[in-house]
């Protein structure tokens, strides 16, 4: 299985002045920074979570039920 999560969107509004700025640039840099690591853990948590995580469980579920096998919510 594969685990996604799009985070939400940085403004990029006066991003130009930004990058002049090398203070700022880091500022931004580690925002950025930190939300990407938030969110491969809250990733990395929810596949330890999975209980359709193993293939035979996986395959075991869909050879009952047609549909999908079931996700978790974010």
């Amino acid at each position: 299985r594969f685990y996604f999560l799009f985070g939400k969107p940085i403004e990029a509004e006066g991003m130009k002045e930004c990058l002049k700025d090398e203070k700022l640039t880091k500022i931004l840099y580690k925002k950025i920074k930190s939300e990407v690591e938030k969110n491969i853990a809250y990733l990395l948590e929810k596949r330890e979570q999975d209980p359709y995580r193993n293939i035979l469980k996986r395959m075991a579920y869909l050879s009952m039920h047609v549909d999908h096998v079931p996700s978790f919510d974010t």
